[in-house]
């Protein structure tokens, strides 16, 4: 699971990648958005593992934003865990 993220931006105190003049600066994302066939769901389920990781982004205080072509209705039949 990623802890941190890093972007590229003209202020900070990062070190500047060759000379494009800009810095490394850490960031925390506060949601994950994810679409949810063949991305987070294998053939139409979500795995074990891929669900206890959803668990410990919820702990982080993160949100889960599923992404989906689907409508509410086919989703939680599929996947009913809408309190992650």
């Amino acid at each position: 699971m990623v802890q941190c993220a890093f972007a590229f931006t003209r202020r900070g105190s990062g070190k500047p990648p060759a000379s494009t003049g800009l810095t490394l600066n850490a960031m925390r994302f506060a949601a994950l958005a994810t679409d949810y066939d063949e991305t987070l769901a294998d053939h139409g389920r979500v795995l074990p593992g891929t669900e206890k990781a959803l668990e410990r982004l919820r702990t982080s205080g993160r949100k889960l934003l599923l992404v989906t072509g689907r409508d509410l209705k086919d989703l939680l039949q599929v996947f009913p865990r809408v309190d992650l």
